[in-house]
């Protein structure tokens, strides 16, 4: 469990590099006279990887809790790299669409952030194996160590 803890936690670093990277960005770009920022599927992108990734912490926050306090916290820790490892990769492949044709360039940071977070769904359990954790201590059938 300390290891998933330490990927989701790295998936939150890597999902709020690549929502930072997306905004500033967005802030920045100007197309058609505008900044790209105030155009709303822009907006719409944006806000959904921005509560993304404060629920991936706040995730992430509840399982390292439930450790410190000496709790079972299997089921959170896999909650906890589940959503964030795949809200990283969403903020990543959302960031890559906000910098368009920029985004495959390795002068800017978005390919970075997609190849890193791809990375964190496989690693310590995939995403299949998260689910099947948290449906299997959720259906009673593993206890939640």
């Amino acid at each position: 469990n300390n290891t998933r803890i330490s990927c989701a936690a790295g998936a939150v670093g890597i999902g709020g590099g690549a929502v930072e990277a997306a905004i500033e960005y967005a802030n920045e770009r100007t197309q058609f006279g505008k900044k790209i920022g105030s155009y709303q599927m822009i907006q719409a992108q944006i806000a959904d990887i921005v509560a993304e990734h404060e629920a991936a912490k706040l995730l992430v926050y509840r399982a390292a809790w439930l450790k410190d306090q000496g709790l079972p916290n299997q089921q959170e820790t896999s909650m906890a790299k589940l959503f964030a490892s795949e809200a990283a990769v969403h903020a990543a492949s959302e960031a890559m669409k906000i910098f368009g044709s920029f985004g495959y360039s390795t002068e800017f940071p978005a390919e970075r952030f997609l190849r890193d977070a791809h990375s964190l769904r496989v690693v310590e359990g995939t995403s299949n194996i998260q689910k099947l954790i948290i449906a299997g201590i959720s259906l009673g059938d593993s206890p939640n160590r």
